[in-house]
């Protein structure tokens, strides 16, 4: 079992990958430790939804590695169950200090809409500063807005179209650890 030290230890060196080839990579790769430690400890069991991927022609006889481009729709990135209680969720994350609301698609916005309306627990995980803020957004609350800002007919004021670190923090999940904030929304009306 891995101590609070070696969890740590691992985030620190996550925090320091500065590749922008996926930028989310950094967030998905410290909620799978967190995740395994939810499973271990039979606190969750959470599982990441796939790309879906598109295959492109290839030439005859190409041994290559298999080519392709990411599908139009992909879904929320995670789904979890926890003590018989579902949750959907998409983790976004930025190096800068706000995330904006671009980040999130109109796909994924209208399946979080969706899952919400059918008894089940939706939100993001969203980090900002190289994961130095990490909190959970309740879909609830932060889903009206969402859709005020995506149906403008013009573009948005300076600071309408994204979270700050303050807000983000509102909810936090230091280390990527969402459950004990998502469960807050459980049991209540989001």
């Amino acid at each position: 079992m891995k101590t609070a030290t070696a969890h740590e230890a691992q985030l620190a060196a996550i925090r320091k990958r500065r590749s922008q080839s996926n930028r989310g990579e950094a967030l998905e790769q410290l909620l799978d430790l967190v995740h395994a430690r939810y499973q271990r400890q039979g606190l969750a069991y959470v599982q990441r939804n796939g790309v879906p991927f598109v295959p492109a022609r290839r030439a005859p006889g190409y041994k290559g590695p298999p080519l392709g481009t990411v599908g139009p729709e992909a879904p929320p990135d995670y789904l979890a169950l926890t003590h018989g209680q579902p949750v959907l969720f998409d983790a976004k994350s930025t190096v800068g200090a706000t995330w904006g609301f671009s980040g999130l698609e109109k796909h994924q916005a209208r399946a979080l809409d969706d899952w919400q309306a059918n008894g089940g627990t939706a939100g993001l995980v969203v980090a900002v500063d190289r994961l130095a803020t990490i909190g959970w957004v309740p879909w609830g609350t932060f889903g009206a807005r969402w859709w005020a800002w995506w149906n403008l007919p013009t573009r948005a004021k300076a600071g309408e179209a994204s979270l700050t670190a303050a807000e983000v923090g509102v909810w936090p999940c230091p280390g990527g650890d969402w459950l004990p904030a998502a469960r807050f929304f459980l049991t209540r009306s989001q």
